[in-house]
This record gives structure tokens, C-alpha cells and sequence, in this order.
């Protein structure tokens, strides 16, 4: 549940301070700004689907490409703070895409397939809620912190996405998730 509050938090977070960006540093505005706030996006989408179509059947590897992905979100933060040039700024906003579409389908997979069908609805409902809170959150924690120093706000971004990788890493195993085949014949063996 953290790591999908993390990944939307800094993902909406980024997006707010691309388009702050493209306006006050590179002067790029109306739908020209638009199509550059869809490179990440478009990473990330692209990426979301070539790991949910990839994973899908290897599902024991999900916590390892939820970490992967959020330590290459982390990399990607860290590169805002040494890097300023304008090409590398781009090339570090779509590898937090590419973290991002790592990092979602599997998530979302691990957290609705860890209960069994009669606790699903309650878990996803749980778990957008979490998500929809690190989307609301983001663009004023990265304003806020952005007032006080850039760096700061790429580290503390980034401390974050590595927290979310270790905590990952150490609790969540490919073992917590219910086989739906099993947990659908053991109720139809209670039913008969």
C-alpha cells in the first residue's frame, strides 16, 4: 500500500514540477507543454503493459520488479540533483516513467490477489483510496518542498521511493498471493 501511495505521489508530484518547469525555465507553454508532460506518461504506459503482459504468468517475480522499479524511480530522482542539462532532464523523467510502469501493475496485482475473494473489494477499495491520497498529495508536498530548495525535494523524493523498495523487498513475497483456482475450489468443497 505504501509503494502505491510513493509511485503516484512522486509521479503527480514530477508532473507538477515538469510542467512548472517547462513554463519558467524553457518557456514552453499551451499544447506544446502538453505533449511534453505526456513523455512520462507515455513511458510509463508502455511500460505498464509490457510488464503486465511479461509478468503475468511469472507471478513469484512481482515483488522483485515492484523493487526494480522503485529503485529505478530512485535513480531517477537522484539524476534531478546531479544532472541539470536539459537532455538529461528528460532522459531522468522517462526513467521515472519507466520506474512508475514497472512498479503499478504489479502492485496492483500483489495487493487485490493477497486476500481471498470475499476480502477483494474491501482491499481494492482500501488500496485506490491509499493511491488516489499519494495523487492528491503530491504536487503541493513537491511545491512545498520545492520553496525551500530543489535538491531537497529530489532527495526527499527519492528517500521516499527507496523506502518504499526496502519495505517491498523485506515484506512482500510472491508466496502471499492466493491462487483464485484454489481459493474458488476450496469454497466450492465448503459449499457442497
Amino acid at each position: 500500500l505504501f509503494a502505491g501511495m510513493t509511485g503516484l505521489l512522486i509521479l503527480f508530484g514530477l508532473l507538477f514540477f515538469l510542467s512548472e518547469h517547462l513554463e519558467t525555465s524553457l518557456r514552453i507553454e499551451g499544447i506544446i507543454k502538453g505533449l511534453w508532460l505526456a513523455v512520462p506518461v507515455s513511458f510509463m504506459c508502455a511500460t505498464s503493459y509490457t510488464t503486465g503482459w511479461a509478468i503475468k504468468k511469472k507471478l513469484d517475480l512481482m515483488p522483485l520488479v515492484v523493487v526494480a522499479g522503485l529503485l529505478v524511480l530512485t535513480v531517477a530522482l537522484v539524476s534531478f540533483i546531479l544532472f541539470h542539462e536539459t537532455i538529461l532532464f528528460f532522459a531522468g523523467i522517462s526513467l521515472a516513467g519507466i520506474g512508475t510502469g514497472l512498479t503499478l501493475p504489479c502492485l496492483n496485482t500483489l495487493v487485490t490477489s493477497s486476500v481471498g475473494p470475499n476480502a477483494r473489494g474491501i482491499v481494492t477499495a482500501f488500496y485506490g483510496g491509499v493511491r488516489f491520497l499519494g495523487v492528491a498529495a503530491g504536487p503541493p508536498l513537491f511545491a512545498l518542498l520545492f520553496d525551500r530548495s530543489t535538491c531537497l525535494t529530489f532527495g526527499v523524493a527519492a528517500g521516499l521511493t527507496f523506502l518504499a523498495a526496502l519495505i517491498t523487498f523485506l515484506f512482500v513475497h510472491g508466496s502471499t498471493i492466493a491462487n483464485p483456482l484454489h481459493i474458488e475450489k476450496g469454497n466450492d468443497n465448503q459449499n457442497k
